[in-house]
């Protein structure tokens, strides 16, 4: 026969058996001594804000209830609370009758040798009231006892001659007591750096570009403002403190200034070398969106020359707002180098030739913004004028022209002997006849005084022909009456001869001075002889005639 076998049960717990389980387990830690009668005053503690009341603030601390603690502990010296819900902190145990009390540091009224011993064990701060300044420091009161706290040891920056911390009452932490509790050094600087410590890691965390913060200008230098954001210091460079040029850091901002800033770079954010790039210009509206509604073109202004380039002079006509002045557009002479008219800081008058703020450009001319000066037509090509020498260069010389354009004439185009010193020949200043030869797509012109030269010779030419084509007029009779020609009438010898006819190389002489009404004009020396060329066909044809 078989045994009946019994049958397989799987064991489950059922959700009723689990709470049972947990009502148990709690009963039996209800019944255990809590963990908090174990605290006593003095002891550190560190916890979590869970809530701020009206007057006090709540700290989970990690037993069965919180901590609490007075606001005018963690208030600052605006009175404003430094910290809120959710943010860890460090405190001391004031008492443990009924509530935990906490305090953030050793009041004055309840302090002695050794409890001021205890609190240095335990890095709890204390109350000090700083009554004078001394050699090296501060004479600092902490209830009756007196202790001293260096010049380093008040705050993270240097404090000046510390007047301006007498008579305040301020938390300090024992970082050595001796001599019988005769003395007894302190620090508060070592309370803000564990508080920053603290803070920093928070706000390291949750850093970001773009990202706008409060802060407090802690200390100026030359190239802009160190400002602390809590726990965390960075920079606002010079060029990002306004929209209007700075020149002084203190033009802008002072120490102790509450200001408000945007984040632009980070780089090794918690590490060695830490750099935290702010901006407070990036707060401010451009002063380019604007500026259609205040400046037109062709208005004339008033600014500063802040720049020099090669190409041009950057000029501010307005808070934010600079403009670029062509070297072309600085004189109505030629300039090489703006830095050859203009100075930095010099003050201009300006007008508006173009505006274009989406791209933030403003060009400008000094040349055009006296209204009294009236621009003379431009040359033409085929045309001389009197021009400027503006400046000599080994492959030509710059003339300007009486209508403010300037002409490059190369050395092709002059009568100078080859690889000849153009400064021995031209110096700045000097005016000079010179033709305009071609007029480029890019606004070049370029010069020759070969067709000035060319132009003055066939005028001359012209002026011959036209004294040659009249008749001569009739020799007047001698009064003397005595012989004409060395006394022979007639033809005479025409080397000799006196009568009219004479030498005909040299007797017609006279009377083309007198023709002209003076010497024929000196020729001018070209390389292809055009004027003698001219000169010779002119007394040919004449003879043919």
């Amino acid at each position: 026969m078989h045994e009946p076998m019994e049958p397989e049960f799987e064991t489950e717990t059922t959700p009723a058996a689990a709470e049972s389980g947990e009502f148990a387990q709690m009963l039996e830690q209800s019944l255990q001594p809590s963990a908090e009668p174990s605290l006593k005053p003095g002891d550190k503690v560190r916890g979590k804000i869970v809530m701020i009341s009206a007057d006090e603030a709540f700290v989970d601390i990690g037993g069965r209830s919180e901590g609490v603690l007075s606001l005018s502990e963690i208030r600052d010296d605006a009175g404003a609370v430094k910290h809120q819900v959710g943010d860890t902190i460090e405190a001391a145990v004031a008492s443990v009758d009924g509530a935990v009390t906490l305090t953030m540091a050793l009041r004055k009224d309840k302090v002695n040798t050794d409890a001021l011993r205890q609190a240095m064990d335990a890095g709890l701060p204390v109350e000090g009231h700083v009554k004078s300044v001394n050699a090296g420091g501060f004479e600092v009161r902490v209830g009756a006892l007196r202790g001293f706290c260096p010049f380093s040891q008040m705050d993270l920056h240097p404090v000046g001659d510390g007047a301006a911390w007498v008579n305040k009452t301020l938390p300090f932490k024992v970082i050595e007591i001796g001599e019988g509790g005769k003395r007894i050094v302190l620090s508060r600087r070592a309370l803000i750096e564990a508080e920053r410590r603290g803070q920093a890691q928070g706000l390291r965390d949750s850093l970001a570009v773009g990202q706008e913060l409060d802060g407090t200008v802690t200390r100026l230098a030359p190239f802009g403002a160190f400002v602390e954001l809590g726990g965390v210091e960075g920079l606002v460079h010079i060029s990002q403190l306004s929209n209007a040029r700075v020149k002084e850091v203190s033009e802008a901002v002072h120490p102790g200034q509450k200001v408000r800033v945007r984040v632009v770079k980070l780089e090794k954010v918690g590490q060695s070398g830490e750099r935290i790039s702010l901006s407070m210009k990036a707060l401010q509206e451009s002063p380019w969106a604007t500026l259609p509604e205040r400046v037109h073109e062709g208005d004339v202004l008033q600014g500063t020359v802040v720049r020099l380039a090669d190409f041009g002079a950057f000029v501010e006509v307005l808070p934010g707002i600079d403009g670029l002045v062509h070297v072309s557009q600085v004189s109505r002479r030629r300039v090489a180098h703006p830095r050859d008219a203009l100075t930095v800081g010099q003050q201009v008058a300006v007008k508006v030739l173009k505006i274009d703020p989406a791209a933030k450009r403003l060009s400008l001319s000094i040349r055009d913004a006296d209204a009294g000066v009236v621009d003379a037509p431009p040359v033409e090509a085929g045309q001389v004028y009197e021009g400027i020498v503006a400046g000599i260069k080994p492959y030509g010389v710059f003339v300007d022209l009486p209508s403010g354009q300037t002409g490059l004439l190369p050395r092709i185009e002059m009568s100078v002997p080859r690889g000849a010193d153009l400064a021995k020949f031209f110096k700045e200043g000097d005016t000079l006849q010179v033709g305009v030869l071609s007029l480029e797509a890019d606004g070049k012109i370029r010069l020759s005084t070969k067709t000035a030269e060319e132009r003055a010779e066939m005028q001359n030419v012209a002026e011959y022909q036209a004294a040659a084509a009249r008749p001569a007029r009739p020799a007047a009779p001698r009064q003397d009456g005595g012989r004409e020609g060395g006394g022979r009438t007639g033809g005479g010898r025409e080397s000799g001869g006196r009568d009219g006819g004479g030498r005909d190389r040299g007797g017609r002489g006279g009377d083309r001075d007198r023709d002209f009404g003076g010497p024929m004009p000196a020729q001018t020396h070209t390389p292809n002889n055009a004027f003698a060329d001219a000169m010779r066909r002119a007394e040919e044809q004449q003879k043919d005639k």
